[in-house]
């Protein structure tokens, strides 16, 4: 069975949303992972390298991919419909088949390896300890 897990970093970011104002966003994304919880089904789906649908749309972290990171981003529909650009930002340990959300960040986040929210999500990767792939 898969499972879902939120890291205290995207606590802390849904935590920002509620008290900037952006509880429509926080809203939607905080019952989109419990629902997610408990759907084998879109757990299994969230770990495709490109997949879009039942509302989803998963994309793998190409820039650390080849550093041997299993991170991806995924837009929710129903952000995307309301004009919320928020991404949630996760790995994947396929040996224990549990992802962890690692984030919660504005679509104009910067995917760059030294902008500091992705040192942000890199140092959580690592300090869960999760396995780096060959590239």
């Amino acid at each position: 069975m898969y499972s879902l897990v939120l890291h205290d970093d995207a606590v802390r970011d849904l935590d920002e949303l509620w008290d900037t104002g952006r509880e429509d966003a926080a809203s939607l994304v905080e019952v989109f992972l419990e629902q997610a919880k408990v759907d084998q089904g879109l757990l299994e789906r969230l770990s495709d390298r490109r997949y879009r649908g039942r509302g989803v749309d998963v994309q793998s972290f190409e820039a650390f991919w080849p550093k041997g990171y299993n991170l991806y981003r995924l837009k929710l529909a129903s952000l995307q419909d309301l004009g919320l650009p928020y991404r949630v930002l996760y790995a994947f340990d396929p040996r224990i088949r549990r992802y962890y959300v690692l984030g919660v960040v504005h679509r104009d986040f910067d995917y760059k390896q030294d902008a500091p929210r992705t040192q942000r999500v890199l140092a959580a990767y690592r300090a869960l300890d999760l396995p780096l792939y060959a590239g």
